[in-house]
């Protein structure tokens, strides 16, 4: 089946992949998500749809991470919000509370099956739980300068959505560690932080309701 990409909104937001989780089983959306949109989700990425919040925050692309094998959720998720995704996603996922400092993981961290980029506020003992919790390389980086790598960068198994500013070496250590091309992109009028306007999996891309034409004929062009 040919590779799905539409343009969506969350809760009237653009920026869907500050609001949603997606991996190739599954997409995680705040509560409150319309059934439009749900639909929307399941049909592009073909995955079932759960709603949750995280520390009772709807932000939830922001605290969540990780791949087809293992959720990675932030510490200030409450024991309550933990066991509603452990009951709604049992025997489907490992779920694991990923305790750090730094609580927005999703903002830190870029993770497919092949491998994943961390930022460099993680400590060396946070890196190593890392390795050990996702069981693919960790390679421990800044892009740009900036720490917040995982808003940099969208990807799946095959293709990562850059910030079209990154270096050629920086684009390097993506494509190596991730095992992907890496393309740069823009997105809701010129965002250059992809993931904030994007949910991806190997199935399927959806970018955020203000997306220009250009900037989508350029992100189509890489899936032909």
């Amino acid at each position: 089946m040919s590779f799905k990409i539409e343009k969506a909104s969350i809760l009237g937001s653009p920026h869907i992949g500050i609001f949603a989780y997606a991996n190739n089983f599954f997409a995680i959306v705040p509560q409150g998500t319309t059934r439009t949109t749900q639909k929307t989700i399941e049909e592009v990425l073909e995955v079932e749809v759960i709603e949750a919040t995280i520390g009772g925050s709807r932000l939830l692309g922001i605290f969540l991470a990780g791949n087809d094998n293992i959720l990675l959720v932030s510490p200030i998720v409450y024991p309550e919000e933990l066991d509603e995704l452990k009951s709604q996603l049992s025997g489907k996922m490992r779920i694991e509370v990923f305790e750090t400092k730094n609580t927005a993981i999703g903002n830190l961290l870029t993770i497919n099956n092949k491998g994943a980029l961390a930022s460099t506020d993680f400590t060396e003992e946070e890196i190593e739980k890392l390795r050990s919790l996702l069981g693919v390389k960790v390679r421990r980086t800044e892009l740009l300068n900036y720490k917040a790598i995982g808003s940099l960068i969208a990807c799946n198994d095959k293709v990562a959505l850059a910030h079209p500013l990154l270096k050629e070496e920086e684009t390097k250590v993506v494509s190596e560690t991730l095992d992907v091309a890496v393309s740069g992109a823009t997105i809701n009028e010129g965002i250059g932080l992809v993931k904030s306007g994007v949910l991806i999996n190997n199935k399927g891309l959806l970018v955020g309701s203000n997306t220009t034409g250009p900037e989508l004929m350029n992100i189509q062009a890489l899936f032909l």
